[in-house]
């Protein structure tokens, strides 16, 4: 892929790292030009950021080191460390030899100088993309033992869990809060980013092509609904697939608090049915023992219940908004993934006209209510997803005219702030699905 890797926000990052620890040139890093902009054994300073911010080569990763960087045994160590602080994730493996056996696996991942210098950089100006990165890492090989693959593909898949947001290094991390409706400007940023892990990735053979497809591939779905290419499953390779899955059930396990439910994530695999590869899913569901999840562990009712109400306001919202339209394409395009996500929230045993017009009264056991609150959290981050989605096939919708897309747009406005940070999980884009 003949791309340009953007370098400004990643370039900041160096800069910022520069001022605490020495960042040091072990070759000449020149300008596209052929200008010598940095010599070798040069110091980097935050004094260079002007004239490092454009095209060079080789790129940045590529000339620079830092004394104290990433190993692979530091992964292992910081994976140890994930199982300790975070029990859900140990009991994705309750067998303490079986998880030892996929920690060490973490060790024996080959690091280049230039990765093993992004991943610096990630630990200590970006350390939320550094863990997330374990966290799914971690899922992804033990999903990968769990499915008997050989072990040069576990390997693979631990690689591809820590490599696959490494795109996010160059991006502004403001744009990742999902604070605010974003730019088309903006969201073509946070949709390529799979596609800049990939080309850093494609830098280095040992992970190229197969580990770096996966990487690229992480955001799609076997339905054709995600990004960056909008992918079927006919299209997607065995271990994009699983890191699709391993990113998901990373992200229910960091909402798990001190235990792991097998119900919570079933709720979840059963939301995305149709998205996500239904073998590695079941090859997950059963990696989990039963257990009895404390009433305790969920949410206040009152909180659950306003996810609740919120969602089936904006779903029925639309409903009102479809009916005065006139038939368009943008507008059946909405309608069937409404209808999808209707049919979801049904198979969860959510009654949407019963929550739009709920008024309080009558009790809901903990379980029921817990079940109740990880099904709204999981639809209303499919619905900001449906919007990004929109505004990936329709780009004339963010600022067009017309009544289909006026009234189109108002309702994407809506969508893209629902739940606020509640709905934000860890490693999930908000912003951008």
């Amino acid at each position: 892929m003949d791309q340009t890797i953007p370098s400004g926000h990643f370039l900041r990052h160096i800069s910022d790292l520069a001022e605490k620890q020495e960042v040091l040139a072990h070759s000449p890093i020149h300008s596209a030009a052929g200008a010598m902009l940095v010599d070798s054994g040069e110091r980097i300073t935050s004094e260079l950021y002007d004239d490092l911010k454009h095209h060079l080569l080789p790129s940045l990763e590529e000339c620079l080191t830092v004394g104290d960087a990433v190993t692979a045994t530091e992964l292992a160590q910081a994976v140890e460390e994930l199982l300790a602080d975070e029990p859900a994730f140990a009991s994705l493996m309750p067998d303490e030899a079986e998880r030892q056996k996929v920690v060490r696996v973490f060790a024996a991942i080959p690091l280049s100088q230039p990765l093993a210098f992004k991943l610096t950089v990630a630990r200590e100006e970006r350390p939320e993309v550094l863990r997330h990165s374990l966290q799914v890492a971690y899922c992804a090989a033990a999903l990968a033992h769990h499915s008997h693959l050989p072990p040069h593909e576990i390997v693979n898949a631990a690689a591809a869990g820590l490599f696959h947001d490494l795109g996010l290094l160059h991006i502004d991390p403001e744009l990742l809060r999902g604070l605010r409706p974003l730019s088309e400007q903006e969201r073509h940023y946070l949709y390529t980013h799979p596609l800049t892990a990939y080309l850093i990735l494609e830098r280095n053979p040992i992970w190229h092509p197969v580990v770096s497809t996966a990487v690229l591939e992480h955001h799609e779905r076997i339905d054709g609904s995600g990004y960056p290419q909008g992918l079927t499953e006919a299209k997607l390779g065995s271990l994009g697939q699983l890191l699709a899955v391993a990113e998901l059930a990373a992200t229910v396990l960091s909402y798990g608090g001190d235990y792991a439910s097998r119900d919570r994530l079933g709720i979840v695999l059963r939301m995305n049915e149709g998205k996500l590869n239904r073998e590695h899913c079941s090859h997950l569901l059963a990696m989990f023992p039963p257990c009895s999840v404390p009433a305790a562990a969920f949410r206040t009712a009152g909180a659950a219940l306003e996810l609740l109400v919120d969602l089936s306001v904006a779903l029925l919202r639309w409903q009102s908004i479809h009916k005065t339209l006139p038939a368009s394409p943008l507008a059946k395009f909405v309608d069937k993934r409404m209808a999808q996500l209707g049919h979801s929230l049904a198979d969860a045993g959510i009654d949407l006209e019963y929550w739009s017009a709920f008024h309080g009264g009558g009790e809901l056991d903990g379980k029921s209510l817990g079940e109740m609150e990880v099904a709204a959290r999981e639809a209303i981050w499919q619905l900001r997803a449906i919007a990004s989605e929109v505004y990936r096939r329709w780009e004339h919708v963010a600022a067009g005219s017309g009544p289909i897309v006026a009234a189109t747009r108002e309702w994407l406005a809506s969508v893209e702030v629902l739940g606020g940070e509640t709905i934000k999980p860890a490693g999930r884009i908000a912003a951008a699905g």
